[in-house]
């Protein structure tokens, strides 16, 4: 009886250290697990919101469809800003988002006379919609532009996450996990994790995969608009 109350002890203590070793913090919830779980998030949400937070931008530029901008405001905005006609910004998450505005407005151009009272209806009607059909060519080059705006925006993201644009995030990622600063740390402390830790790892870098897939497939479509866009310049002929 002795006996076997001592290996039902002896087996409840190994259960007890094993179950400490699969699920512990220390070495069953990954590599520093607060950190990573924030890392995680941050380039999740920030990748995410690339197409949301750009659509809102879109809408901000003062020859995007649907705008009354006039020839003279528009021209007044960019004589205002005559020395940020350099796209640098656009790749500089340091840069204020009204750079970013002005650039994209620049290469936009200046939207078409829009009609007035004093012409003719036939000639109004056709002016209005030479102005509309500039602007739905024009419209995919301004949708991808203002996705690379929303790359370096940190705003609309969620708690938990750390309020950084994409470009940020996406070097945060690299720093962790391909070769940075933090890659060495990050590989040793996998030498200490259980099996529980090591698929909690590959959990969240299958996570990450997921998500950098799905921002790929998005600039994919994106640049198929633009090319679509230019086929149908060239068939379409003059505005």
């Amino acid at each position: 009886e002795a006996l076997a109350t001592t290996l039902s002890e002896q087996t409840r203590r190994e259960a007890i250290v094993d179950a400490q070793e699969q699920y512990s913090f220390e070495t069953g919830q990954g590599v520093n697990t607060c950190s990573a779980v924030n890392l995680t998030a941050t380039v999740t949400q920030s990748l995410s919101t690339i197409g949301e937070t750009g659509r809102k931008l879109y809408t901000d530029v003062d020859v995007s469809p649907g705008k009354a901008t006039t020839v003279a405001s528009a021209t007044a905005t960019r004589l205002a800003t005559t020395s940020l006609t350099d796209a640098e910004p656009l790749f500089d998450p340091s840069a204020s988002d009204d750079a970013r505005k002005a650039v994209i407005q620049h290469l936009a151009g200046l939207p078409l006379p829009l009609p007035d009272a004093s012409m003719p209806q036939a000639s109004a009607d056709l002016m209005l919609m030479r102005a509309r059909r500039l602007e739905a060519l024009r419209s995919p080059a301004l949708v991808s532009l203002n996705a690379v705006r929303a790359m370096s925006s940190a705003a609309a993201h969620e708690t938990g996450t750390t309020d950084v644009g994409a470009f940020v995030a996406l070097d945060q990622l690299i720093a962790q996990y391909g070769g940075g600063d933090g890659f060495e740390a990050w590989s040793a402390g996998l030498a200490g994790q259980s099996e529980h830790g090591l698929l909690v790892e590959l959990a969240r870098l299958r996570s990450i995969s997921l998500t950098l897939r799905q921002t790929q497939t998005e600039q994919q479509a994106r640049l198929a608009a633009l090319f679509a866009t230019m086929v149908a310049v060239q068939a379409g002929g003059d505005l």
